[in-house]
């Protein structure tokens, strides 16, 4: 469960690469996430980078957050970890595609919008076909997300994650005319 939260900003501890610091800045947390037994807080500090708070511990590396919670491997947490690894790797830039069906509905309407008004640049159709949920695919953590104009993107992490494990947001590709 996805819940938005306008806690404000606080004073902030962060663990990078295993060593615990203090952060002279504060943060804001943008949204909280929410599964059995788990609590995820999302959020940017003042120069704006994200970090995600578990607890008293903070972490801007996906490989060390991991780590210490293997949990969010499990099949039933890997909707968190995609959102998780897209907003430590992208901030706010792209959001989740957690309902494939809805999402494909919403860019059909927006399709349609645009086609209809000639100020919208038309990007053409896209290969809605190929999107999955989240998973783990021989090398790479796959998933996909979307931009604030409804466009749609297919992300892979490198697996198993790692600090210098590179992630990538591909356009899906056009679909036949």
């Amino acid at each position: 469960m996805l819940q938005v939260s306008s806690v404000g900003f606080h004073p902030a501890h962060c663990k990078l690469d295993g060593d615990e610091m203090e952060l002279s800045a504060k943060r804001e947390v943008v949204f909280c996430l929410v599964t059995e037994g788990f609590r995820l807080k999302c959020e940017m500090d003042v120069q704006r980078r994200p970090l995600i708070v578990q607890g008293e511990q903070s972490y801007r590396s996906l490989s060390v957050l991991v780590e210490d919670h293997p949990d969010l491997l499990e099949s039933a947490q890997v909707a968190v970890l995609a959102k998780v690894a897209n907003f430590l790797h992208a901030g706010l830039e792209y959001e989740l595609i957690e309902d494939i069906s809805i999402f494909k509905e919403s860019y059909e309407n927006t399709s349609q919008l645009r086609s209809q008004h000639s100020f919208f640049i038309d990007r053409g159709a896209y290969q809605l076909s190929v999107l999955h949920s989240p998973r783990i695919e021989g090398k790479d953590f796959v998933f996909y997300v979307k931009d604030q104009h409804n466009v749609p993107y297919r992300v892979s992490c490198g697996y198993p994650f790692k600090d210098s494990s590179s992630v990538e947001y591909q356009l899906l590709p056009y679909a036949a005319e």
